[in-house]
């Protein structure tokens, strides 16, 4: 005849063993909806947090002046973007499409460095080198040796045209507010001017563009995409 307690001790360990499987199947269900839930916050967290890797600006400061400045920026790493701009303008409101005798116009290109050192939730701040090369048209109106206007057959008054290229590289510091698919970006920089050529001082556009050390103002505003 088989031992009773025997038989108990069977039941005991069967029904042990059944509980310690459910726990261990629970666990392994509670540590599988855990894993979903934070990869479930990860995932949302990475696309709220999608970068922008293009932006198109433009200074509205400029336009109010009749002049043009066009700036494209992408972005190469979450911390540094390359940037090219383009600018026409003069001293005339006609963005530069041409030369008034006693004026002056310009045509400008430009390349931007930035590294983004400094981010937070509304400005990412950022610092960079550039260059620019802009070319500088002067028209002057034309006197003989005794200082006399020269005039043409119709007695309007002569003018010559002058060129001259600069170089300039330069060093700023900005800081750039992104929302959605708008931005704002403002800089402060210092530049050396090498001017290659003579073009006569005429005007204060031709004086600012020549001086050997000019501050750059920056303010322009686009859209990120």
């Amino acid at each position: 005849m088989d031992n009773p307690l025997k038989g108990s001790m069977v039941v005991l360990m069967l029904l042990l063993s059944g509980h310690l499987t459910a726990q261990s199947t629970q666990l392994d269900l509670s540590a599988q909806q855990i894993y979903l839930v934070t990869d479930s916050l990860h995932s949302d967290k990475l696309i709220a947090a999608k970068p922008t890797y293009n932006r198109l600006k433009i200074s509205p400061l400029s336009l109010l002046l009749g002049q043009l400045s066009l700036f494209y920026e992408r972005a190469l790493t979450n911390r540094t973007s390359l940037v090219i701009g383009y600018g026409t303008g003069g001293n005339t409101s006609n963005f530069g499409r041409q030369v008034e005798p006693g004026g002056a116009t310009y045509q400008r290109v430009t390349l931007e460095g930035r590294r983004y050192w400094v981010t937070n939730r509304f400005i990412d701040w950022y610092v960079g080198p550039y260059l620019r090369l802009s070319r500088l048209t002067v028209s002057e109106f034309m006197y003989d040796q005794q200082g006399n206007a020269l005039k043409d057959s119709q007695g309007l008054r002569l003018a010559s045209q002058e060129q001259a290229f600069i170089w300039i590289p330069g060093l700023m510091v900005g800081g750039q507010w992104i929302k959605k698919w708008f931005c704002i970006d403002g800089s402060f920089g210092l530049q050396r001017q090498v001017v290659v050529g003579s073009p006569a001082s005429s005007n204060q556009l031709v004086e600012a563009m020549t001086a050997p050390w000019a501050p750059r103002l920056g303010l322009s505003v686009g859209i990120a995409f």
